[in-house]
């Protein structure tokens, strides 16, 4: 028997569909249509490729022993091979500060043209990241409010220059 669920946004791992309705049955996704897209209880994204992954070294580096961008770049490019685009590091001997700085720093370099997405119980942890989220979705993941940050990733800034007058 299939279940249908109404997205304002569904990502397919390619390309984003706006006001779409996807029909799972047997847990896989065997439908996407524009018919019966209910927008009262649609939910405001649906990325069926974000998974959670734990990753010990990839190649040859694992994360919480060397927590930078460059760790972060190799270990998303080990699950864009296993056919991954989405990935959740864990957290094991450094410290969450530390980690959200490396994520924020990769998204930064190697980003650029790109959406990023945090998934976060942590909003304090979520500003580590170093850049200012262009969307935030609450919600609860049970009982503990989460939320899901968007961010436009480009070069440079956008913040206007300071005049300095004499």
């Amino acid at each position: 028997m299939s279940a249908f669920y109404a997205a304002q946004e569904l990502f397919t791992g390619t390309e984003w569909i706006s006001e779409v309705t996807v029909e799972v049955n047997n847990g896989k996704i065997i439908g996407i249509s524009k018919e019966g897209y209910d927008h009262k209880n649609a939910f405001p994204l649906i990325v069926p490729a974000l998974i959670d992954l734990q990753i010990y070294g990839a190649d040859g580096k694992l994360l919480s022993e060397f927590p930078d961008s460059d760790c972060i770049e190799k270990t998303y490019q080990y699950c864009l091979k296993g056919g991954a685009a989405f990935f959740q590091p864990t957290v094991a001997s450094q410290t969450t500060e530390i980690i959200y700085k490396a994520i924020g720093d990769f998204l930064k370099t190697a980003c650029q043209g790109y959406k990023g997405f945090i998934f976060t119980a942590s909003p304090n942890l979520a500003k580590k990241v170093g850049l200012k989220a262009s969307q935030k979705t609450e919600f609860f993941n049970s009982k503990l409010e989460c939320r899901l940050l968007a961010y436009e990733l480009y070069g440079g800034s956008k913040r206007e220059p300071k005049i300095v007058s004499q």
